[in-house]
């Protein structure tokens, strides 16, 4: 209920202030529920942003960003070949980019506080499997991966870390390398597909 709040008196409190990220608390039954934290934390699905007062960040994340709108007018806005209805992510990644790349940084609010909600849909191998597809898709758009300089020694790194985590029972960890797994297969795509 604070949040807006929160951060108009950071922006007013710090005029030199272009760009904030909030806090992005986890739901309450994820505390309480180990089954559902297991699945949360293991698809990499949310992310929780708690840090101490004054602290800088070097990324935003659109489920609780805030920027001035002259620090919009300066990055150029959005970029539209990334996030929902284009690649699908990433976004935000690059108006964090754009922001440090013109010498801004950006803040951490901690009392800019919004609880991130987790559908059930999200916790599923689809949606995993969708999302790192994405996430290759957004970063094939905006950042140079040469085939061999990038693409396949990190579809290899991706290969050789599921398999070892598999083998440890390292559940989390194997998710995370699944994840970049995809990810890395999406981008090789989208170079054969451009040959």
């Amino acid at each position: 209920p604070r949040w807006l709040a929160a951060i108009s008196d950071h922006f007013e409190e710090h005029p030199e202030s272009v760009a904030a990220q909030g806090t992005i608390a986890w739901p309450e039954e994820f505390e309480t529920d180990d089954g559902l934290r297991q699945s949360i934390e293991g698809r990499g699905t949310i992310v929780r942003h708690v840090l101490p007062p004054g602290s800088k960040r070097s990324e935003l994340i659109g489920f609780n960003m805030a920027l001035k709108r002259h620090t919009m007018g300066a990055i150029g806005g959005f970029d539209e070949r990334l996030g929902p209805g284009a690649a699908g992510l990433n976004d935000e990644r690059k108006l964090a980019d754009r922001i440090r790349h013109l010498g801004g940084e950006i803040d951490y609010i901690a009392d800019a506080r919004v609880v991130h909600r987790v559908e059930d849909a999200h916790l599923t191998e689809d949606f995993f499997r969708e999302h790192y597809r994405a996430q290759g898709r957004s970063r094939f758009a905006y950042k140079p991966n040469g085939l061999f300089s990038s693409i396949l020694p990190n579809l290899l790194k991706a290969v050789t870390l599921y398999s070892l985590w598999t083998a440890t029972g390292n559940i989390r960890n194997r998710y995370r390398a699944l994840g970049r797994l995809y990810h890395y297969r999406e981008m090789l795509a989208i170079h054969w597909r451009r040959r």
